[in-house]
């Protein structure tokens, strides 16, 4: 602050505490920047937590959604940019895989999306990519 010290100039230097000295020098004090970082730490782990909650709140409905319609059921996590991925029968004549990937900050149910199809006698070279995807996915993925 420019005029710092001019305010404190004007007042018994003895008479302020240090918390009052650097609100004056740099607009807050470190205590009170402390207390900032705290408030957003907390507000972090309180978003963190809700996101945690509403990810397992989804995937329980999907499970429940699922479960005996499918021929398998997995829910994969890894580290890696993130995609959201569906594979139906991929692994036969008939199959379909859809692909979205994340836009952060958008809602999850509106990013755009790929879906590919194996309708012809050959999948398709764009098909057959997702295939090895899936395959090297479950190399490196952890269920969650």
């Amino acid at each position: 602050n420019p005029n710092g010290f001019d305010v404190i100039k004007e007042k018994n230097v003895e008479e302020l505490t240090m918390q009052e000295a650097e609100t004056i020098l740099y607009g807050t004090s470190v205590k009170g920047a402390q207390d900032a970082d705290t408030q957003q730490s907390e507000k972090i782990q309180t978003n963190k937590a809700a996101l945690i909650k509403s990810k397992a709140g989804a995937r329980a409905e999907l499970e429940e959604l699922l479960t005996g319609k499918v021929r398998e059921l997995r829910f994969l996590s890894y580290d890696r940019p993130f995609y959201c991925a569906s594979y139906w029968d991929w692994d036969e004549w008939g199959g379909f895989i859809h692909v979205s990937p994340m836009i952060w900050g958008a809602d999850p149910k509106t990013c755009p999306a790929m879906n590919y199809h194996w309708i012809g006698v050959d999948p398709g070279d764009d098909y057959v990519s997702y295939q090895d995807g899936l395959s090297s996915l479950l190399r490196v993925a952890h269920p969650f």
